[in-house]
């Protein structure tokens, strides 16, 4: 008891502590948002939170330049309290025209 807010551990968070995690746009380096998440949440929790302050998506997140995705757990990747996570939209898969596909 009284171990609460040692400042030795700075990037080790305990199991399920409150953190803040700010987004930038991966282009420009944007801030985009600002997230408040237990750190156990999963990476699926930190996009869809992204993604309902941004008002679109699907968004990849980076993180130290790794993909963060589905069911990982946010502290097993090292995210912490005031961490930033980069952010973008993964290419379109098509980018036909009703032109270019023969009017259809």
């Amino acid at each position: 008891s009284g171990s609460k807010g040692g400042k030795g551990d700075k990037h080790i968070q305990p199991e399920g502590d409150l953190i803040t995690i700010y987004a930038r746009l991966a282009v420009s380096g944007e801030k985009v948002a600002k997230v408040k998440l237990r750190s156990d949440d999963v990476a699926e929790v930190l996009r869809r939170a992204i993604e309902e302050k941004l008002g679109g998506g699907p968004l990849r997140i980076l993180f130290e330049q790794k993909v963060i995705e589905g069911p990982v757990v946010l502290s097993s990747v090292g995210l912490y309290d005031y961490a930033t996570v980069f952010v973008s939209h993964p290419l379109p898969r098509l980018l036909l025209t009703a032109d270019q596909a023969g009017g259809a």
